[in-house]
């Protein structure tokens, strides 16, 4: 088994100036900012991921096409984007900064709609890799995320929808059923509403739902479990779910779904705000590193059942780069089989405890 990873090295030029400010503790800052990318990295090279043999790092070649971007979103919108771009660069007072002031803390610069690009881009590249080769499996790490974009919508720090453009990219190369699974805390309403009239796409999603202490909806308000449709499949979390709890949940509730659809390939939007540490959630939990490993290895045994092993996680989520990195870490290890060398701090921890 060979894991490929990509970057889209450009993510850094989509970065609100006042998250350096915050991140060097001199004001306040946006979560979804250029960090992210860059303390994961370093971990993943500290930890000599990139030397390791079953590890194939795949260069960014290309943006994607208008073909490929008008399987999913709306040539309007697309338009408004570019233009967007253009006024961010050419006036003083853009008229995007109050476009998206209403789109949950969503920033957007002169520079932003080429990194979305890069990061979709990047997203198909790795997905038409994974699915030309069998035995291979994927992570793309890229941000700006996606899966709170709609066809027509940008919201929740995302543009592009880079799972959706996954999802056509492949069926594009004859592969006519995906599977998409999304555990990031937030619902993936973008994903959802793109595919949910699309029998050869089923969207499962595990994710926070409902109100808080005030009685206002836990964002983005979308994901009840019951919604009449037979190929998507919401489920609710509750507060305080840990790792085994967690692990149980998908083992029961998850992988007989992919078993009983039969996809050609699995893709996973992998959002680490799911962790105990991460600041963005809205409901308590206790997952950590442990929990996104042992349900990586229950998604890979199941697409070796199913789709030869074709598997592919999608960087969503996940605002505390610590806890980022250590999961994606994690993850990766697992995906490319080198988990005997592996153990999460808490297993460790575990372990000096027993001695």
């Amino acid at each position: 088994m060979t894991t490929a990873l990509i970057f889209n090295n450009n993510h850094y030029l989509h970065n609100d100036p006042s998250s350096e400010r915050r991140y060097k503790g001199r004001g306040p800052f946006n979560d979804e900012r250029k960090e992210r990318i860059d303390e994961l990295r370093k971990e993943l090279k500290a930890r000599y991921v990139f030397e390791n043999p079953t590890i194939n790092v795949l260069k960014e070649e290309r943006l994607p096409t208008l073909e490929e971007l008008t399987r999913v979103h709306d040539p309007k919108y697309l338009e408004e984007l570019e233009f967007l771009s253009y006024l961010e660069e050419a006036t003083e007072d853009p008229p995007s900064r109050k476009f998206f002031e209403e789109k949950e803390g969503t920033y957007f610069t002169e520079h932003t709609y080429t990194a979305a690009l890069s990061a979709a881009g990047a997203s198909i590249e790795l997905a038409e890799h994974v699915a030309r080769n069998s035995g291979t499996n994927g992570f793309a790490l890229v941000r700006p995320p996606g899966h709170h974009t709609r066809k027509d919508k940008a919201a929740g720090f995302c543009f592009l929808n880079n799972v959706a453009l996954a999802a056509r990219a492949v069926q594009a190369l004859g592969i006519e059923r995906v599977f998409i699974f999304d555990f990031d805390v937030h619902h993936g309403d973008g994903t959802e509403s793109i595919f949910e009239n699309d029998r050869s796409v089923f969207y499962c999603s595990t994710h926070q739902h409902g109100t808080d202490k005030e009685g206002d909806l836990l964002y983005p308000g979308t994901g009840a479990a019951t919604n009449g449709n037979k190929f998507i499949k919401n489920i609710p979390l509750r507060a305080g779910i840990g790792n085994e709890t967690y692990e149980d949940l998908v083992r029961k509730e998850v992988l007989p779904t992919i078993k009983k659809y039969k996809p050609g390939i699995i893709l996973v939007s992998a959002g680490f705000d799911l962790h105990r540490d991460d600041p963005v959630k809205e409901i308590p939990t206790k997952v950590t590193a442990t929990g996104f490993r042992k349900t990586t290895r229950m998604l890979l045994d199941t697409a070796a059942d199913v789709c030869d092993g074709k598997l592919v996680y999608f960087l969503e989520g996940g605002y505390n780069t610590r806890a980022l990195s250590k999961s994606v870490y994690a993850c990766i290890n697992e995906l490319s089989s080198t988990k005997t060398l592996y153990q999460t701090p808490e297993e460790t921890t575990d372990l000096a405890h027993r001695v």
